[in-house]
């Protein structure tokens, strides 16, 4: 990696950056859409159901209604944070940093990751925004080393050298709960040092 290069210019990031923004926008467009469509249609229709009938038909439409408006919400929300990714990308370049990763057996298995110090950068403790099947390759890879863009003392996005797939980590805002986190990261035996 090319020290002083954006990390938005490079060529796998890009096309990370696309195919995130393409999917999310096209999860709103099409659940809005779909809403609309549906809302169309109800309003069309008259209600010639009996009384029982049509109070488990709106029933039945108001779920359906409330399951898209939260997942074209959701289209949205993922719209918006790969604006924030593409910011954080665009000022920043990719650094490489040795890495110590845990991930919580037990709860919502949200990795705690520790960016190991060097010579040129001090320690930095990040809780890491992922699914469950991303969470696999962190843990692969744990004493290795891992892609860094941003400032890991705020928010960072993160990728696997060879891989395309970027990731979002932000430093837990509690000083306990980092000490807390680095310590189980730290302590893992099955992980080189």
């Amino acid at each position: 990696m090319n020290a002083g290069i954006a990390a938005l210019d490079d060529q796998v990031t890009r096309r990370s950056m696309d195919r995130y923004r393409r999917r999310s926008l096209a999860m709103a467009v099409l659940c809005f859409g779909a809403l609309a469509l549906s809302a169309g249609i109800v309003a069309a229709t008259p209600l010639t159901y009996p009384a029982a009938d049509s109070y488990d038909l709106d029933r039945v439409v108001g779920y359906v209604h409330g399951a898209l408006v939260a997942l074209g919400l959701i289209g949205l929300l993922s719209l918006a944070r790969s604006i924030r990714i593409q910011a954080l990308l665009s000022t920043s370049p990719w650094t490489e940093r040795r890495y110590r990763v845990y991930v919580d057996p037990m709860g919502n298995h949200r990795p705690s990751l520790v960016l190991l110090p060097d010579a040129d950068h001090a320690e930095a403790v990040l809780l890491v925004s992922a699914l469950r099947w991303r969470v696999g390759e962190l843990q692969e890879n744990s004493g290795g080393e891992i892609l860094v863009a941003g400032n890991p003392f705020k928010r960072v996005v993160l990728r696997l050298p060879g891989s395309d797939v970027l990731l979002v980590a932000r430093r837990p805002r509690m000083a306990w709960w980092r000490k807390r986190m680095r310590t189980w990261a730290l302590d893992q035996k099955d992980s080189p040092q």
